[in-house]
């Protein structure tokens, strides 16, 4: 009884590895096109005239892509070049992120939050921190990294907590 339950085990765990490597080559496969694409984006990226630090990449599909680095620079490759964009900030981006349609973010330096919607690029504030005493400060002075599960909860995360 015992080797026939000890080669049951065998047999699941061989059959949910080979289940689990399936979905895995699936999954490369489905990925590998807009890797590619993504891959060539990079390369002419690295190489792009507009060279910069460019901090962060996003893209929705192999002819949507932004990147956003120093001194609010941000770019566009629509699948066959990179376009400047105009920011409207000045201050270094280190994440950016979107959605389908022109929804997309940036945040960087100083806290600073950039949107892309129908009317371009706008930088949105965060209310500062009120004091005991009445006075204002800004309490953000550095975003990393953003993210979001829809165009209406979007995340920023950075330095400080």
């Amino acid at each position: 009884m015992v080797s026939s339950a000890l080669s049951l085990e065998r047999v699941s765990f061989f059959a949910l590895a080979s289940a689990w490597f399936s979905f895995l080559t699936s999954l490369a496969r489905l990925l590998s096109a807009r890797a590619v694409a993504l891959s060539l984006a990079l390369r002419s990226l690295k190489s792009c005239a507009l060279s910069r630090s460019w901090e962060a990449v996003w893209g929705k599909s192999t002819n949507d892509v932004y990147a956003a680095g120093s001194n609010g620079a941000i770019i566009h490759w629509d699948g066959t070049k990179w376009s400047t964009v105009s920011s409207q900030t000045s201050n270094n981006l280190r994440g950016v992120y979107g959605f389908p349609g022109a929804d997309v973010w940036a945040v960087g330096a100083g806290g600073t939050i950039m949107h892309l919607g129908a009317f371009g690029w706008h930088e949105m504030k965060v209310d500062p921190k009120v004091n005991a005493d009445g006075s204002e400060e800004d309490y953000i002075l550095q975003l990393n990294a953003v993210w979001g599960a829809s165009p209406d909860d979007v995340w920023a995360a950075g330095a400080d907590g």
